[in-house]
């Protein structure tokens, strides 16, 4: 859009009214003596778009200092390094629900090009406080259309919580008098949103009292995703726990991952057949987050504490053409006995990754206690001849220069990981010497401040008796076991390790002690946040745009 014209400024501004250096988006500020004195009629509006100049530095009191203000646009631009401004959208135009930001414009572009829609417009509709919902106002073209293709149409391109709870066909848009869409005058009615939010089978209506109970939510929309309106590890296995019992069935938690709203849930569980038949599945390793896309998949091994839902923002962020698969440990199910040497869980997950992809190149990785694993996997395919790309992700090489002091570890849990969910805080035990707290002492303590500390009372009776503790604790116990027994062997080939600013260990050492096993370069890559941070918004964005090239250029 260029430059400023004669006797006009304009500043390209953060939200603290700082500027932005080149290349950097920020909104866009107008001041000068062309500058209108404000609203008509509306002194709300003016005292909100219409600031002092913080530039100014005159402070005479007279009617010529009223006109030193700047008028706040709404506009995001950047500077070119040439010096022209880059329009890049409107800022009133971005939304955040359920904790993500949205960009409706973009929701109305693509839908814009659906060849049945003339016009589209899309806002945030609040019917009850915190309740908000995305609403797409459509004007078609002579053909008629129903909702479900529009839905179709956004999934291919748009990730969930992006497509809209309902669209509204419209014969023509509200403008205003200026002619602009007049946004404040559409309101849709109940009955272009109880559709698509409003149980309608007996498997929806069970499935909406389950994900209330679990999600403590007083409303659920039957294609909400589960881990998008709060879903975390633990309240995914008492889903699950649930779901078996009142279904009488055995779902994987693979299931979860590929059908994580409630129509698709409940579609999957009518799929299985009679609901009272009790035939259970062949359980596997493998969960499924993301699994389309014609890419070689990305095997990434679950942490110490065995479940493999810290990935799914991760496999969100690679993207709709890169597969991802959770690989996470014997015992989860409750059934299968954990396995207690790293050794044979490499051996048990290759075999496993081997019915997705029978011949290599594999791409590989973990994070944590998942980075030893995959160290090993990498070990045995390239003795059986195949070619790896091993990632590690923030995980210190297991050797002795790396092992924490047990204050080291105590200090560690109080500082960082006490600011995180409690998950979470079972990974760095493993880092403690067995000389000074064996595992099974350590267990011990760990369950009893786990179930009074760190519980919520009202939840401690009702998960200790589904023993979704018990079962992540076991997991734990025999990871742990397994750390402290692997004796690692020199690997030949490259490691592109991604990790943080952060020391995991005493040593400074760029590599986390990677580069003493293996005779090959390790690609270090650093990555914003901390060990438990980097696995979540905003820090994972990065980690994914780094790892995505990774696999892109080994591809």
């Amino acid at each position: 859009i260029g430059r400023a014209i004669a006797n006009t400024q304009i500043y390209v501004l953060d939200a603290h009214l700082q500027p932005q250096p080149i290349g950097i988006p920020g909104e866009l500020y107008i001041g000068g003596v062309g500058l209108a004195r404000g609203y008509l009629n509306r002194p709300d509006l003016t005292a909100e778009k219409f600031i002092p100049n913080p530039f100014e530095k005159s402070k005479v009191k007279s009617q010529k200092s009223k006109l030193n203000r700047l008028y706040k646009t709404g506009d995001l631009v950047r500077y070119l390094p040439d010096g022209n401004l880059q329009f890049l959208g409107r800022l009133d135009c971005q939304v955040k629900i359920r904790g993500y930001r949205i960009e409706l414009e973009e929701i109305e572009s693509l839908l814009s090009q659906h060849p049945a829609v003339r016009e589209a417009v899309v806002i945030v509709y609040e019917d009850i406080p915190d309740n908000k919902r995305l609403v797409a106002y459509v004007v078609l073209n002579s053909m008629t259309l129903a909702q479900v293709d529009l839905r179709n149409f956004l999934q291919k391109k748009l990730p969930n919580y992006m497509i809209p709870s309902a669209f509204v066909v419209q014969s023509s848009l509200p403008l205003t008098a200026s002619g602009k869409i007049d946004r404040s005058a559409l309101r849709p009615s109940i009955a272009n949103l109880e559709r698509p939010f409003v149980a309608q089978t007996a498997t929806q209506v069970t499935l909406t009292t389950l994900w209330l109970q679990i999600l403590n939510l007083e409303q659920v929309g039957i294609q909400d995703n589960f881990f998008e309106l709060g879903g975390d590890s633990l309240l995914a296995t008492r889903l699950l726990e649930q779901v078996n019992q009142q279904f009488e069935q055995t779902l994987p938690l693979s299931d979860l991952f590929l059908a994580p709203t409630i129509e698709q849930f409940a579609s999957l569980i009518e799929k299985h057949g009679d609901p009272h038949s009790n035939s259970p599945q062949s359980w596997t390793p493998l969960v499924p987050l993301q699994p389309a896309g014609d890419k070689l998949p990305f095997f990434c091994v679950h942490p110490i504490f065995g479940v493999v839902l810290p990935y799914y923002e991760l496999a969100f962020h690679l993207g709709k053409d890169q597969p991802f698969y959770g690989l996470q440990p014997f015992g989860i199910d409750g059934v299968h006995p954990p396995l207690t040497s790293i050794e044979e869980m490499a051996a048990h997950y290759i075999k496993a990754l081997r019915q997705i992809q029978p011949q290599g190149p594999y791409h590989i990785g973990g994070w944590s206690f998942g980075g030893l694993v995959a160290f090993e996997m990498a070990q045995q395919l390239h003795q059986a001849g195949q070619m790896t790309f091993l990632a590690i992700i923030d995980a210190i090489a297991p050797v002795s220069s790396n092992q924490l002091s047990f204050w080291d570890g105590l200090k560690f849990l109080l500082t960082t990981v006490s600011r995180s969910i409690y998950p979470f805080f079972l990974d760095y035990w493993s880092l403690i010497s067995e000389k000074i707290i064996t595992p099974h002492a350590l267990l011990s303590s760990l369950e009893r401040a786990t179930i009074k500390y760190l519980i919520p009372q009202e939840t401690r009776l009702r998960m200790l008796d589904e023993l979704t503790i018990h079962r992540i604790l076991r997991i734990f116990y025999a990871n742990s076991r397994a750390t402290l027994k692997y004796v690692p062997q020199p690997y030949p080939n490259a490691i592109a390790l991604f990790r943080t600013n952060e020391p995991l260990s005493k040593s400074n050492e760029s590599t986390l002690g990677w580069n003493q096993l293996t005779t090959a370069d390790v690609q270090v890559h650093f990555i914003p946040g901390n060990h438990l941070t980097m696995l979540r918004k905003p820090h994972v964005q990065v980690l994914a745009e780094q790892l995505y090239k990774y696999l892109a250029s080994s591809e």
